[in-house]
């Protein structure tokens, strides 16, 4: 099992009374599962769709420190270790606990060098983000999203235990961020009724809007339970708009993506690097999240540079554009920001 709380190279889950359980000593009892009450079984290995967690599940699996992910098709958690039908042929859980515990050993040399100061910070984590890619290309995966998980949950051990960069959240209170109320309307169609804000996004610009038409996104924007859309004040005034999306599926990271949007009167000030640095340090704490990504075009080189000034870094995958394509970023660049670069 590949869990949050595993330092590099543990395996199991941690039990209560500080025991490691291997993967089938948790099925046990009448229904092969663990007992979340009397006479209640829940199984972690269930398939995905026997359904999302039930709140005394989820309770469950964070005791026994099993992972849990967002699915998105489903809106709701399921465990990480769930088995799904699309990866019936391979066990991706397994190949990945694997790869972490070959990791782990270049890890733990790599930590080493770096604490006799024969390494600096980022030169052991380049060399370790090396040894990753490295293994994640001696495996044939069967598709580009299971080589991805692979290649994040990897790079996210590294990340983990070499060079952090210990990024500042910043003073914070800058700006506020809040839920689209339908009285905003205006100002929502102001923002986005400018063909210009949509030259990069990855959606076709709908036309001019109408406060109607503007009303009705908003309240269609609010229903949506996999992502958080918030109106960006800057002393009362919306000057833009920034949402998380809670459709990253990777065993034993929590993760979301961000969009942001800048209205045009704003450009050019500096703003949105700063409210993307401030948003990111809250949202990795306040949602627990081991990373965020953004997606970006690469001639949007504004957008990129406020990323980078962010702490977000170019994530080198060499299956980004077949992924890309999957989950409708065609022509899109992937950046990360990992929890584990802010200083603690």
């Amino acid at each position: 099992m590949v869990g949050p709380e595993e330092g590099p190279g543990s395996t199991g889950t941690e039990t209560p009374r500080g025991e490691r359980v291997a993967k089938g000593a948790l099925r046990a009892g009448p229904a092969e599962g663990i007992e979340i009450s009397p006479g209640v079984h829940f199984d972690p290995y269930r398939s995905r769709w026997a359904g999302v967690l039930t709140p005394d599940e989820i309770s469950a699996c964070r005791k026994y420190g099993i992972p849990i992910a967002f699915d998105c098709a489903q809106i709701g958690w399921v465990a990480s270790t769930c088995e799904d039908d699309g990866d019936a042929n391979i066990d991706l859980i397994s190949i990945i606990q694997d790869h972490r515990r070959e990791l782990a050993r270049t890890i733990s040399e790599l930590m080493a060098m770096q604490a006799a100061d024969e390494l600096a910070p980022g030169e052991a984590r380049s060399r370790g983000l090396e040894a990753a890619a490295t293994l994640e290309a001696s495996v044939p995966l069967p598709s580009v999203v299971s080589r991805d998980k692979l290649h994040t949950v990897l790079q996210q051990e590294v990340v983990r235990f070499l060079g952090a960069k210990s990024l500042e959240p910043g003073p914070g209170d800058a700006f506020e961020y809040r839920p689209w109320r339908v009285e905003d309307a205006e100002a929502y169609a102001g923002i986005f009724g400018n063909e210009r804000v949509w030259e990069h996004l990855p959606e076709s610009w709908p036309g001019p809007l109408d406060v109607e038409t503007a009303a009705s996104m908003i309240e269609a924007a609010n229903l949506g339970g996999h992502h958080a859309v918030y109106a960006v004040l800057r002393d009362g005034e919306i000057i833009g708009q920034i949402r998380l999306m809670f459709n990253q599926d990777y065993p034993g990271l929590r993760a979301a993506e961000v969009a942001y949007v800048l209205g045009e009167a704003y450009w050019g000030q500096g703003l949105m690097s700063r409210i993307l640095a401030e948003f990111t340090a809250r949202s990795l704490a306040t949602h627990g999240l081991d990373f965020l990504c953004a997606w970006i075009l690469p001639e949007n080189v504004a957008s990129a540079r406020c990323a980078e000034r962010a702490g977000y870094l170019r994530d080198e995958f060499s299956g980004e554009a077949e992924l890309a394509t999957q989950v409708d970023r065609e022509r899109f660049q992937r950046y990360k920001c990992f929890s584990a670069d802010f200083s603690r």
